[in-house]
């Protein structure tokens, strides 16, 4: 059975945190993230000042709204991951979580009235009815009879509406493409696709040429672009 807690030291790099003082630290229950994309809801509160301890996070979930992708959460363990959007109703405040050139995982203040987000599709089939559904890399799958469905492809990202999960936007993943880099050397980054062979993938950020792979990028567009503009 895993864990509720894990070792600070062990802790994913991405993570925000000081090592060398507690020992143990909340594990994040299995989610649609990967660990070292996401960490707790325990620890976004705390993060984003909200809180300061374990005691003030639960009143506050069990008292006030915190909404995750359209949805209400209160658990503490709940797996927050890269480009959520985690919204204070009362506060009116909305933040989402993306990752800086340090390779952190950084929270990062939005429009209060943003109720979309970026997803990447991951993989794709044709169910009966003549649908589509849509699997990606933050764990939903979507499910649509849109015209353009036939033109979906692995590596294009959509911008659904939330929480309703409506596609309100495609970007294809193609020679041009800005692409955000969360893995690799080259994290943290923005950069425009020059090539793409197979699963390499060869990007250009300023003047520095690099290649990394399909599994490590997102497609964006403009929104999200303006919006990582403003990370360190």
């Amino acid at each position: 059975m895993t864990k509720s807690h894990l070792k600070r030291l062990f802790a994913p790099k991405t993570w925000k945190l000081n090592r060398k003082t507690i020992t143990f630290i909340l594990r994040p229950n299995p989610g649609a993230h990967k660990m070292q994309l996401a960490e707790t809801l325990n620890m976004f509160i705390i993060e984003s000042g909200k809180a300061s301890n374990k005691k003030e996070v639960n009143y506050i979930l069990n008292n006030h709204q915190v909404i995750v992708d359209g949805k209400q959460r209160k658990d503490r363990a709940f797996s927050v991951g890269l480009f959520d959007l985690i919204s204070y109703p009362e506060l009116n405040e909305t933040y989402t979580l993306v990752m800086n050139k340090l390779g952190k995982l950084q929270i990062v203040k939005v429009d209060s009235a943003l109720n979309s987000r970026i997803v990447s599709i991951k993989s794709k089939k044709k169910i009966r009815g003549n649908k589509l559904q849509v699997f990606t890399k933050c764990g939903r799958t979507l499910l649509t009879e849109d015209k353009f469905d036939k033109d979906y492809s692995v590596g294009d990202s959509l911008r659904i509406e939330l929480p309703t999960q409506k596609v309100l936007a495609h970007v294809k993943f193609e020679k041009g493409a800005e692409v955000f880099t969360f893995a690799g050397s080259h994290k943290g980054i923005s950069a425009v696709i020059q090539k793409i062979e197979n699963t390499r993938i060869f990007c250009k950020f300023k003047e520095i040429e690099f290649e990394t792979n399909n599994y490590s990028i997102i497609v964006i567009d403009d929104k999200m672009k303006k919006l990582l503009q403003t990370i360190d």
